[in-house]
């Protein structure tokens, strides 16, 4: 089986390769908190486009539009001339999804009855308020 990347044509495979190139410099140049919130989306004619995970973190791009012209334009040779950032919250980082807090999966009834029997049979108190409140938490029917 052939890999993905030979199955492309030339020339999106060289416009994949250089849109990831410098994706890489620009995260190298912002630093890890700003990078994780942003990426490279395209190149159109002489304009970058760039994508941020909320307004606040593309106002943080926009502000440092010249230097990040610069530094690509230096490294690369290229010939940008503009910047433009979009917000897409959904669709940029998965280092923002990660610092997200994470849901607890639902506790069903059943599982409430059977952590507060086990409460019920501990001597340790704070193991019984422990599993107590754990139970507390159940979802379902008559909770």
């Amino acid at each position: 089986m052939k890999p993905i990347k030979e199955l492309l044509p030339p020339h999106l495979r060289h416009r994949i390769e250089t849109l990831s190139l410098l994706d890489f410099t620009l995260h190298a140049y912002l630093g890890r908190t700003l990078a994780a919130h942003c990426r490279i989306l395209s190149i159109q004619e002489s304009q970058l486009i760039l994508g941020a995970d909320s307004a606040a973190w593309a106002t943080q791009l926009r502000y440092q539009q010249h230097e990040i012209l610069k530094v690509l334009n230096s490294e690369h040779s290229l010939g940008l001339r503009k910047l433009r950032v979009r917000v897409l919250p959904a669709q940029i980082s998965d280092a923002a999804a990660r610092t997200q807090p994470k849901r607890r999966p639902p506790l069903s009834a059943r599982s409430a009855e059977l952590i507060t029997a086990c409460a019920a049979e501990q001597d340790d108190p704070d193991l019984k308020a422990a599993l107590l409140r754990l139970a507390s938490r159940a979802h379902g029917p008559g909770r």
